[in-house]
C-alpha cells in the first residue's frame, strides 16, 4: 500500500481516538505514532488543530458518509499536506463506530504548485510593472495574458481581455491582418521583431 491508512474510535461526546496506522503513516508522519496511538484529539493536538479535524470526522461519524479534504500539518518544524479520505465503519444497527481514513502524501506536488504560483506572481509584478504593452497569446489568437499597460491603452472601459481576440478591439480588416501576421511568426518558428499600426482610443 502507498498511502496511509488509520482507524479511529468514535467516542462520546464527539471525541475521537487514534486506534490503528499503517507503516506508511508510521514513515510519514510528522508527529511519531507511538504518540499518538491510544490518544483522543484532544490529547494529541493543540486546541485549534483538534477542532479542525474535529469537524470533519464529526461530518462523516453523524452523518455516516465519506469525507474528503485536504490537510496541511506544522508540527515543530516539519511541514506535511495530506490528502484524507473518510469512511464511516458502521455497527449492525448502522451506526459509526470507527472511521478510517486515507491519506496520501502530496506535499511534493503542494511545494510544486507553491513555486508556480510564485513564478506566475513574479511574472505578474514584472509585466505590470512596465509601460510597454505586453501580451501573450493561443494558437487562435486568443489573449492568455495582458498587462495593465495593455489593457489601459486598448480597451481601458471593456472587461478584461483575456479569453478575447483581436475582432473584440479593432475593426474585422485591422484584427483580420493582425492575425495574418501572428500566423507567418508561428508558421516561421523564430523569434521576429515587428512594428504594427493599431488604433488607440480611435486614433492611429
Amino acid at each position: 500500500v502507498g498511502y496511509g491508512l488509520y482507524i479511529l474510535d468514535v467516542l462520546p461526546g464527539n471525541e475521537f481516538r487514534f486506534a490503528r496506522f499503517n507503516p506508511v503513516v508510521d514513515r510519514s508522519s510528522p508527529v511519531p505514532t507511538h504518540q499518538l496511538l491510544g490518544k483522543t484529539l484532544t490529547e494529541t493536538f493543540p486546541p485549534a488543530i483538534a477542532e479542525r479535524y474535529r469537524q470533519y470526522y464529526q461530518t462523516c461519524a453523524e452523518h455516516c458518509q465519506s469525507v474528503r479534504f485536504e490537510d496541511y500539518l506544522d508540527m515543530e518544524g516539519h511541514e506535511k499536506w495530506w490528502l484524507v479520505n473518510l469512511t464511516p465503519l458502521l455497527n449492525e444497527a448502522g451506526m459509526a463506530t470507527q472511521i478510517l481514513a486515507t491519506a496520501t502524501d502530496i506535499t511534493d506536488a503542494k511545494r510544486a504548485e507553491q513555486e508556480r504560483q510564485d513564478s506566475y506572481n513574479l511574472l505578474n509584478s514584472v509585466i505590470n510593472g512596465t509601460t510597454d504593452l505586453v501580451f501573450v497569446k493561443d494558437t487562435a489568437g486568443r489573449y492568455l495574458l495582458v498587462n495593465d499597460a495593455l489593457q489601459a491603452a486598448l480597451a481601458p472601459d471593456q472587461p478584461a481581455l483575456v479569453g478575447q481576440d483581436d475582432f473584440a478591439l479593432y475593426s474585422p480588416d485591422i484584427a483580420a491582418d493582425i492575425q495574418a501576421t501572428d500566423r507567418q511568426v508561428m508558421a516561421s518558428g523564430v523569434a521576429q521583431t515587428l512594428e504594427q499600426t493599431v488604433p488607440i482610443a480611435g486614433e492611429l
